[in-house]
């Protein structure tokens, strides 16, 4: 039996998939990928660490933390790099005629729920001789 936040994954990405088509994928922290395209195959892919990087995305959905999970290594992108993603993922923005009511049609609450209570495990910038250091507070959060 698969774990319950691998499956909601599975389950919001299969959404998404069904009503994006993008040419990029994503793959989740068990090695499995899920096209959100039909053209997705050999395009750029975002490898997410674990349930509790989509909970913290989901709780806190802005770009700051997008990009600091990035930067901490909890999203990381293959088969191109972040210049290649954006400019995929702006092309296909041109090309769609989405709106964010269409997403939510049909969207797995359920599932979403599952990731949102996902802990968190607390981030600080480990360096080459393996010392952690603690986060730095911000005024944002």
């Amino acid at each position: 039996m698969s774990e319950p936040r691998l499956e909601a994954a599975r389950q919001i990405f299969g959404h998404l998939a069904r009503r994006l088509d993008v040419p990029f994928s994503v793959r989740l922290w068990d090695g499995s990928t899920i096209a959100l395209g039909r053209a997705a195959v050999d395009g750029p892919a975002i490898a997410i660490a674990g349930p509790e990087v989509l909970g913290a995305l989901f709780r806190r959905p802005t770009l700051d933390h997008l990009f600091r999970r990035y930067v901490s290594g909890d999203l990381s992108l293959q088969n191109g790099d972040l210049i290649d993603f954006l400019e995929t993922a702006r092309q296909a923005k041109k090309d769609a005629r989405l709106r964010v009511s269409d997403l939510r049609k049909g969207f797995p609450w359920r599932a979403a729920l599952t990731l949102l209570l996902a802990r968190d495990r607390p981030h600080g910038l480990r360096y080459a001789d393996s010392r952690v250091y603690p986060p730095v507070p911000t005024l944002w959060g």
